[in-house]
Order: structure tokens, then sequence, then C-alpha cells
């Protein structure tokens, strides 16, 4: 029986798994995702998600284990926006959204500490805001639902008052792109898979 090893800090993300009844424990990553960069939106994810999953390789090498590490980056009016660092960071971030959309990538990268397969998805999603005025913001940045979140903001939070429509995937969005993390279970584990659903 393989045992599925979220390398995930993120609440939302433990949530997504949590409210779909899907076994799996906890581990953190070991690495600084904030210095690996890339040239584009999706690399910079894409490498993030891998660099998370991978750190943690070691210690589960050779047990019945898939690790799966996430990443999630905004791409806004040529700009990529990861964490903001401050509330200022935040703010700017949000001003940018601001009556126009937005993407929203989610990268997964899984590796099958047996085996040593891996499989790899992106989910992108793109987020239309209205516009906001300095209200609107200060309701945005209320109650700190800016830190520690990609884009300085949670869809599932404040900021929903004022996105008008979404393109794509609501849990990519959160976090964790439920469908595509399925189609990668799916492939690694095939009918094992079915055991892990509580």
């Amino acid at each position: 029986m393989y045992t599925i090893i979220l390398v995930s800090s993120s609440i939302n993300r433990q949530k997504i798994l949590n409210h779909f009844n899907f076994k799996f424990e906890i581990d953190m990553p070991t690495c600084n995702e904030e210095e690996i960069n890339g040239s584009s939106a999706s690399e910079i994810a894409q490498k993030r998600a891998k660099a998370k999953t991978l750190s943690l390789v070691t210690k589960y090498q050779g047990k019945k284990a898939i690790l799966v590490g996430c990443d999630t980056v905004i791409e806004s009016r040529g700009k990529i926006f990861g964490k903001p660092k401050n509330l200022l960071d935040a703010q700017n971030m949000l001003l940018s959204y601001s009556s126009t959309s937005h993407n929203v990538l989610s990268s997964i990268y899984c590796f099958d500490t047996y085996t040593g397969r891996d499989e790899k998805a992106l989910s992108i999603s793109k987020v239309f805001f209205k516009s906001l005025g300095k209200k609107e913001l200060e309701i945005c940045l209320s109650n700190n639902e800016w830190k520690d979140v990609a884009g300085g903001y949670r869809i599932q939070g404040l900021a929903s008052y004022f996105i008008e429509k979404i393109e794509g995937s609501y849990y990519g969005i959160v976090g964790l792109p439920i469908h595509e993390f399925y189609l990668a279970m799916e492939k690694l584990l095939g009918d094992d898979l079915y055991k892990l659903f509580s």
C-alpha cells in the first residue's frame, strides 16, 4: 500500500484533499522556493513544484510513497507574482488585477520513491476582477488574508466579492488542481488509487 505525502505547508492544499476524503500525510519541503526562478510563470511554477517534491526524495527513498509537490504563481499585466513580501506588495498586486483578468498557474509534480516514476501537470486558469476602489482594497487586505498566498488574495476569501468570473479550475486557483492531481495519481497507481479514498 502506498503512502501519499503532500509536500506542502499550505493549509489550503490540505483542506482540498481532506474535502475529497483522500488519504494522505504531510511533510514540509526543505528547499527555498524563493531562490528558484525562470523565464516564465509556467517555468517557475513547474520548477518550484519539482524542487519541493525532490527535496524529500532521500528521506523516503525505497519506501512505497508518492511525494506530491505543488506551486502556484500569478501572471498579471506581464508581471509574475508569488507570495507578497508585505502589505504594500499585496496592495500593488491587487491593484494590477483591477478591471482586468490575470492568469493563475498551479503546477503539480509527483514522484514515486519506490519505482522512480514521476508525473507532472500544469493548470492555467483566468480570474476576472471588477474595478477596485480604496474601500474594496481595504476589504481585500483586511484579516491578513494576503499573507502566505500567491498573488496576495484567496479566491475563497474576501476577494471573492470582487471576482466577476473565472475560467478554468477553481481548485487550481486555490492551489491544488484536483482533476490534474487525480489524473497524475491514476497514472502512477492504477486501480490502487481507489484504496486511498476513505
